[in-house]
């Protein structure tokens, strides 16, 4: 037996220290969208009523081309409605919502997410596919290996 197969021998017998488990950080980036007309969406003296209990009422703004804006109040005072609203999801009682007519896409993600997807039916691929009808396959693969 010469040196390289006694050192071999000498590592196959001794504990081996496994390398800890080490999470890769997720990377992935939403693909580029061209850009969209100056007004994104615009609310006219919006009133929105649930069970009897106005959330708001005479709600008035603009939200233009690269404006970040942030919906914030305490529970239950109607931030996923207006959101749902400005969707298309829910019907406001009264008052007008305009989404800019050049090149806005709306999207939405519903803040509890068990609630609208069907697990059950559905494999996780299978929902993604459905959602991103012009991704190909093994980029979606890819996106969901990366999310582990």
């Amino acid at each position: 037996m010469d040196k390289d197969e006694k050192q071999l021998e000498r590592i196959q017998n001794e504990d081996q220290v496994e390398k800890p488990f080490e999470h890769k950080a997720v990377k992935f980036r939403f693909p580029e969208m061209e850009r969209s007309g100056l007004i994104v969406a615009e609310i006219k003296k919006l009133r929105m009523e649930y069970d009897g209990t106005v959330l708001f009422d005479g709600a008035d703004f603009i939200i233009e081309r690269g404006e970040k804006i942030a919906i914030i109040g305490p529970n239950e005072c109607g931030k996923s409605t207006l959101l749902r609203s400005l969707m298309g999801i829910e019907q406001p009682t009264a008052g007008e919502i305009k989404l800019g007519e050049h090149r806005v896409v709306p999207n939405y993600f519903e803040q509890n997410q068990a609630e609208v997807l069907d697990l059950k039916k559905k494999t996780v691929l299978q929902t993604i596919v459905n959602a991103a009808e012009d991704w190909r396959l093994n980029d979606i693969k890819g996106l969901l290996g990366r999310c582990n």
